[in-house]
């Protein structure tokens, strides 16, 4: 599993928030990065895998449903994104 460090910066950031507010049906002005997705937003199994779905639909990055599993926090789906982004962008590069 990718160590989920400091959110690195990507261009898309902004956007990414917004699908993920938008398949997780949450206000933008709600989801802050340290919202916790179990609770409150009600996170269960089907809301991850629909991010799942969005990353690779929207930014074709492929993410593993137990990587996402391992997420807690907005922040943490931010955080592997971006470290798969990265990644990605190494392996091409």
């Amino acid at each position: 599993m990718l160590q989920l460090a400091a959110i690195p910066s990507i261009p898309h950031l902004p956007r990414l928030r917004t699908v993920l507010c938008d398949v997780l049906g949450v206000p933008h002005a709600k989801a802050s990065l340290d919202l916790d997705l179990a609770e409150a937003l009600a996170c269960d199994e089907h809301d991850r895998h629909e991010v799942v779905v969005a990353m690779d639909v929207h930014y074709g990055i492929a993410v593993r449903d137990d990587e996402v599993e391992a997420c807690e926090t907005i922040a943490d789906i931010l955080r592997l994104v971006a470290a798969k982004h990265a990644q990605e962008r190494r392996l091409y590069n």
